[in-house]
């Protein structure tokens, strides 16, 4: 194993759980721990109902909004709460000035193949904002690691620069279905070749 993949399996991975969930906290971080992940940290997810959303909401912008095409967020309690858990993760980052973070929902599952993880890293730019572990592709490249749009947020690195800049899209444009988002954002990036704008890669396997 190498010293940088060694770095990111040292760094801090947060699992989102909902408060009661206990067993899907202790699968999945019995699953981290197999693949090699040891600084594993709980933070709990919100629960869209059992929690004033709005307030949530209006803490990050006091003028939010949703997204007018997104119209099931609108109503959606569950996608709010998921939208707003990561958002709290990100939070999380700036508040302690963590500098990149390994973040999971509490329902992954560690492939038998994560051993060529490793190599998948060795072969990854570190210019990255955003890396995906495990996605759902919206075209599958030939490469291993690319950079195309993607749907999924269960398993990914996310680095503070990267959390503040789409905190910043969230809250400046609009807030949506998490995924839905990041996928729009990627399709602009690749549309404009404006790269630099928000750097991401996706490990592309049917394995992760």
């Amino acid at each position: 194993m190498t010293t940088i993949f060694n770095k990111l399996l040292n760094d801090k991975s947060f699992i989102i759980n909902l408060e009661g969930y206990t067993e899907r906290y202790e699968s999945t971080c019995k699953e981290l721990t197999k693949g090699g992940f040891k600084n594993i940290i709980k933070l709990n997810g919100i629960n869209g109902n059992k929690i004033n959303l709005h307030e949530l909401f209006s803490k990050i912008n006091d003028k939010y909004k949703f997204e007018y095409w997104d119209k099931a967020f609108h109503t959606m309690k569950s996608k709010q709460g998921s939208a707003l858990s990561h958002i709290s993760v990100w939070l999380y980052m700036i508040k302690h000035d963590i500098q990149v973070a390994n973040i999971f929902e509490d329902d992954i599952v560690i492939t038998d193949k994560w051993d060529l993880a490793n190599i998948y890293y060795e072969s990854t730019p570190k210019d990255y904002d955003m890396l995906f572990f495990g996605s759902k592709v919206y075209h599958r490249p030939v490469n291993f690691v690319s950079v195309t749009p993607c749907y999924c947020v269960h398993a990914y690195r996310i680095t503070l620069k990267g959390a503040k800049f789409l905190l910043n899209l969230f809250s400046e444009t609009g807030f949506c279905t998490l995924d839905s988002k990041i996928f729009h954002l990627m399709f602009e990036i690749i549309f404009k070749k404006d790269y630099d704008t928000f750097k991401w890669y996706v490990w592309n396997t049917n394995d992760y």
